[in-house]
């Protein structure tokens, strides 16, 4: 008995995999199964070129974010998640102390971050 073939995935150039019921329907550029390729398959999704130097960084293009109390996230201090309590604070790492607020911080009222007052 013959080994049926037919249908099959086959696979894109982009990506796409669509199954065909004859190997005359396969448009060309399209692949079978990468096991059954073989390593030296065309890879199916388009890999970016990578750049080898990093992009330099500005103190103008990055931006900083704080926490409630002024601080920004450090490594040495904070949760690895990098996320916050719900008072705004960044998530201590275990066994690691809270620092004091910086001073000026809280910033909670409209006089202590600079707003003008509201008329009611």
């Amino acid at each position: 008995m013959e080994k049926q073939n037919s249908p099959a995935w086959f696979y894109g150039p982009n990506g796409a995999a669509k199954i065909f019921d004859n190997p005359e329907d396969v448009p060309a550029g399209w692949q079978d199964h990468p096991s059954k390729v073989g390593a030296a398959a065309v890879p199916l999704e388009k890999t970016p070129p990578t750049n080898s130097q990093p992009t330099p960084t500005t103190p103008d293009t990055e931006t900083v974010q704080i926490d409630a109390h002024g601080w920004p996230w450090t490594a040495e201090l904070h949760a690895a998640s990098k996320s916050m309590t719900n008072a705004g604070l960044w998530r201590m790492k275990v066994g690691a102390s809270r620092p004091a607020p910086k001073e000026g911080y809280p910033k909670s009222t409209a006089a202590d971050i600079g707003a003008p007052p509201l008329d009611l």
